[in-house]
């Protein structure tokens, strides 16, 4: 069962019962608290397992766009008792990071970081980045986030600038001109997330300030992202712990790096 909610008060409820192939999600709006449901949709599968894996790709996509994730006995809504579960696919896992405040300075950091920690991986992930923009590669996966490029803030309407501006996030992995956004980085649990972390850690001690959440059991700390307490029941841990002890190694003779800038360039191991 999944109960979100964005800023405004709109909600998506969903679910699937035991036994069943169809996924129901209702879509509505909180009035004086009181749920008012606006649209119910329902998405018929051949197995209760892809009914699951459909229901979870659409909350996936609220997330991403601002939502956050309440109590369903806040809901006030009839839920059925016997609820189909299973884990969180593993191909739709990733983390949610809602920046609050971020400088071209601080993402710079981040990226220093994360520069730093490939040098010493070489994880097979392929890195394009600079004081504004990070593409990160793995195999078929892609993550991309930076700043909203000047060019398309400027085409925009003032109309749509005024929306995401009091929205407080543009979309797409995009940071708005003053900082403010929402990335939302699908690691799969690969070594994509030792990226994450790298670039994470370098941007909040650097001064930004972000909220992290994730669709799967993950902490983060930024005086220690990578003690193998934090990772431990990753699946790129358990499948080459050596990752870490390589980063570790790296933090017993470099600092973290806060300010550098970090020039537009390729990295590959």
């Amino acid at each position: 069962m999944f109960y979100v909610v964005n800023p405004k008060g709109s909600f998506l409820a969903g679910y699937l019962q035991s036994g069943e192939r169809e996924s129901i999600m209702f879509e509505g709006q909180l009035i004086q608290g009181e749920p008012k449901i606006t649209r119910r949709l329902e998405s018929a599968d051949r197995t209760s397992h892809e009914a699951w894996e459909y229901l979870c790709l659409m909350v996936t996509e609220a997330r991403a766009d601002g939502y956050r994730d309440m109590p369903i006995d806040t809901s006030k809504l009839q839920v059925p008792a016997d609820l189909y579960q299973e884990e969180f696919p593993l191909a739709l896992r990733g983390v949610y990071a809602r920046v609050k405040a971020m400088t071209s300075d601080q993402f710079s950091a981040g990226v220093a970081r994360l520069k730093a920690v490939h040098e010493v991986t070489c994880a097979g992930v392929e890195v394009v980045g600079d004081d504004k923009y990070v593409e990160l590669r793995l195999g078929a996966v892609t993550i991309t986030f930076g700043f909203v490029p000047d060019r398309l803030w400027e085409n925009m309407t003032t109309k749509a600038r005024e929306l995401c501006e009091a929205r407080g996030m543009l979309g797409d992995n995009l940071l708005l001109p003053d900082g403010r956004g929402l990335f939302h980085l699908q690691t799969r649990e690969s070594a994509l997330d030792l990226y994450v972390r790298a670039f994470l850690q370098g941007a909040m001690k650097a001064g930004a300030v972000i909220e992290l959440s994730s669709d799967h059991a993950w902490s983060f700390s930024v005086a220690t992202p990578f003690n193998a307490a934090e990772v431990e029941n990753l699946q790129w841990y358990q499948e080459t712990p050596g990752l870490l002890s390589s980063i570790l190694k790296l933090d017993q003779t470099i600092p973290v790096p806060v300010t550098q800038v970090v020039s537009a360039v390729d990295f590959y191991c």
